[in-house]
């Protein structure tokens, strides 16, 4: 796979979102790293197989007024303790991204990690789970930039 650089953009410090005429600082700022990005891979756990309500926030954020996720290529990455994976949790995802106020640019590819808790060894993914991991990233940069997996993929993007 080719070399790529990404932001890891942290949702823990967004407020709860409210509708109000004003958007926090913060708020704008998070959706500025999303609109000068090339793509972005949400990566979440699922909980009671749903996505989790800091994220489900940060997305109503996304689709307030300010709208940096419309037609903008988005990868997502699900894990769970459970042995299913999380297609549950992927589906609610997508549905929310696919909203007509949110709009992303969605594809097939997804990559879940069942059993995540046994997942890691002491320091990393054991080498199958690796590489489905970096297949699934390399797939998404080919969809992307609209090249075939041989050629050179270059991605600016968030992680």
């Amino acid at each position: 796979m080719s070399e790529f650089s990404f932001e890891i953009l942290e949702i823990s410090h967004l407020p709860i979102m409210e509708i109000s005429d004003d958007i926090p600082s913060v708020v704008q700022e998070f959706a500025a790293s999303i609109e000068k990005s090339d793509g972005v891979i949400i990566a979440a756990p699922e909980y009671d197989h749903a996505p989790t309500a800091a994220l489900l926030n940060a997305l109503a954020w996304m689709s307030y007024q300010i709208h940096p996720l419309n037609q903008k290529p988005v990868l997502t990455i699900n894990a769970t303790y459970g042995s299913l994976g999380s297609p549950r949790s992927q589906n609610i995802l997508k549905d929310v991204l696919s909203s007509p106020a949110i709009n992303a640019k969605l594809t097939n590819l997804e990559y879940i990690l069942p059993k995540s808790i046994d997942a890691f060894n002491d320091t990393s993914l054991p080498i199958n789970e690796a590489e489905k991991l970096n297949q699934t990233i390399a797939q998404f940069l080919a969809f992307i930039n609209g090249d075939s997996l041989d050629e050179t993929n270059e991605w600016d993007g968030i992680l």
